[in-house]
């Protein structure tokens, strides 16, 4: 089985055969979108010319076991916009004779499919979402609060679908500011896009003895059982939240460091470590902050805190949904600058170390009082680490905050067993300097 197919300046310089693979597998591709009546077939080929124009090439052949073309050596040239149509027309049309089919196809009608037009709806609307989300991430308002309380990653999910189910609406202009806008997200404000690129694991103590070992993890109600399960990471301070009693504490406090260890608790945080500790805010408080004096001497004000818990709604179209995520971002906001002024009037070193669970992702608006410090997971994050939940580690709400020169040189977290969150752990350089 011969086809004939034309060239745009010559039309009759060359033709090609059937029998080629590249050609045969368009040809049943073509054959299982457009199977036509009574053994004829329009074949569609899709060629890039000389001066980047596409057009659609349409051949006409029968599948009876004539080798010669239906039209000798004629072909012709339609938009990608009519093809449907005039696919839809023959696969209608009786096709008694060649007049008949010359009709069908001399002049076709452009048209746009009602499912095109919803694609290129879609893919629009989704550009227009992600030009959007560039900017709300960038602004931080209040009033959004919702939309950036979701991670910046989940969004790319969406758009990866909608990519997919509208491919054939797709343009190069279309693909070009669509890969122009969610880079651009992605590189500005999903913090995961660079963890993922590092491999680091948290040495044994032996390969990093001058590091301090922070670790930082929410006991889910005063799980003991949570507790102890950091002891395999052989940290040096220890923050807690949700956390246990005073004696358990102390408990707790043998079994990771020994008869030297101390804690102290202002009721929801708390501090253990392998040193002295110097309680500064004692009584109930979202934090817990305490003087922490290492065995070789090095000294650091730590704080151990649990901000709000989140608002747990769904009810967008709701007034009521969209306030009270704007009060608790604003909350949120007024407990971490408590704290900031708290270390102002009462720190009693310049090595600041701020950590727990903050219940609000990464880079949210809440913590702009925090512009002296440093996040340890931007710093040397690695791999997926997010805590929130252990099993299904969808945000990043525990974090450890650094200001002066202590610089983080690794930062991940690790499932637990008896809590609903992941511990952080991070090691230290600088530490008390």
């Amino acid at each position: 089985m011969k086809f004939m197919e034309s060239n745009v300046e010559n039309p009759e310089n060359w033709a090609f055969s059937a029998q080629i693979p590249s050609a045969r597998t368009k040809m049943h591709k073509t054959l299982q979108r457009y199977p036509w009546r009574k053994g004829w077939v329009g074949l569609i080929f899709r060629k890039r010319f000389p001066a980047g124009e596409k057009r659609w090439v349409i051949s006409n052949v029968r599948l009876n076991g004539v080798s010669e073309p239906l039209v000798p050596a004629t072909t012709y040239f339609i938009s990608l916009r009519s093809t449907k149509q005039f696919c839809d027309r023959v696969d209608r049309s009786p096709l008694c004779g060649q007049s008949s089919l010359n009709d069908q196809i001399t002049n076709p009608v452009p048209s746009k499919s009602l499912a095109t037009t919803i694609a290129k709806l879609a893919l629009w609307l989704n550009l227009a979402i992600g030009l959007g989300l560039v900017v709300v991430h960038a602004v931080q308002s209040d009033w959004l609060a919702p939309i950036t309380m979701v991670p910046p990653w989940m969004w790319l999910v969406p758009t990866g679908i909608v990519a997919v189910i509208a491919r054939s609406a797709l343009t190069r202009r279309l693909v070009s500011l669509m890969l122009l806008v969610w880079l651009s997200f992605l590189f500005l404000h999903v913090e995961e896009a660079r963890s993922l690129t590092r491999f680091r694991d948290v040495p044994a103590r032996s390969q990093a003895p001058k590091a301090v070992r922070v670790a930082t993890l929410n006991c889910n109600i005063g799980s003991k059982q949570a507790a102890l399960e950091l002891l395999e990471y052989s940290p040096d301070i220890v923050l807690f939240q949700e956390s246990p009693n005073h004696t358990t504490l102390l408990e707790i406090g043998v079994e990771l460091f020994g008869k030297n260890a101390q804690a102290v608790t202002t009721g929801d945080a708390s501090i253990v470590a392998n040193g002295t500790l110097q309680l500064i805010n004692p009584g109930n408080s979202h934090f817990c902050h305490a003087v922490v004096t290492l065995a070789d001497g090095r000294k650091a004000d730590v704080i151990s805190l649990r901000l709000s818990p989140p608002v747990f709604l769904l009810d967008f179209w709701s007034g009521k949904f969209w306030k009270k995520h704007h009060t608790t971002r604003v909350k949120h906001r007024e407990q971490i600058q408590a704290i900031v002024d708290h270390l102002n009037n009462s720190a009693a070193t310049d090595c600041w170390i701020i950590g727990g669970d903050f219940n609000a992702v990464g880079r949210d608006g809440c913590f702009s009082p925090l512009e002296s410090f440093r996040d340890t997971f931007s710093q040397s994050g690695s791999r997926w680490c997010n805590t929130g939940t252990s099993d299904y580690p969808l945000f990043r709400v525990d974090q450890i905050w650094v200001n002066g020169n202590v610089r983080s040189t690794v930062n991940k977290s690790f499932p637990m067993q008896h809590s609903d969150h992941r511990a952080v752990v991070t090691d230290l350089e600088n530490f008390g300097q």
